[in-house]
């Protein structure tokens, strides 16, 4: 014979309706998910968030952007430096402000500066004519010397070469 108290009745019973989930009305279990106020809450956190997030990743792209071809100004200036004294010839950087490209001249390999990016050059009278610019490097690894300014948004790099030794250097 089996006997069962009504206190550990109880308790069964209890047991089963925390496992039926049931509502705080107590009329229907609740099903699994989400309810409509807690979507709409969620979408309008995640659109508050882009809307704060977005103009402050777009600036610093295009930041990144300047600073890359700051670089590869400095990078082409360099390498014709390097050449200039392997072949023991000139070798000439031209920056034309018109078509907006920088490269090593008599060579097809140029690159483009960005579109609302300022060009300033300060170099040697001679190697300015109209919108084009030039640094010029001897067989010695010395230059004409110069400074190109790329500018955007407030934000200034500077590509610097001396005269004396040729060194190529970048800044902020």
């Amino acid at each position: 014979e089996t006997t069962t108290s009504i206190h550990w009745a109880r308790m069964e019973l209890r047991g089963a309706t925390a496992r039926t989930g049931m509502s705080l009305a107590g009329s229907k279990p609740r099903t699994a998910g989400f309810t409509l106020v807690e979507l709409i809450v969620v979408l309008t956190i995640v659109a508050l968030v882009a809307v704060f997030a977005v103009p402050r990743i777009l600036p610093a792209r295009s930041n990144t952007a300047l600073k890359a071809t700051a670089l590869d100004l400095a990078s082409v200036l360099r390498k014709a430096r390097i050449e200039a004294i392997r072949v023991n010839q000139s070798q000439i950087i031209e920056i034309d402000f018109a078509s907006r490209r920088f490269g090593q001249k008599g060579k097809s390999d140029v690159t483009e500066f960005p579109r609302d990016t300022e060009i300033h050059l300060v170099t040697a009278n001679k190697l300015i004519a109209g919108k084009t610019g030039a640094i010029q490097f001897h067989s010695d690894g010395s230059s004409t010397g110069g400074r190109v300014t790329l500018s955007r948004n407030g934000l200034s790099y500077y590509v610097d070469v001396e005269w004396l030794t040729g060194n190529v250097t970048v800044f902020k």
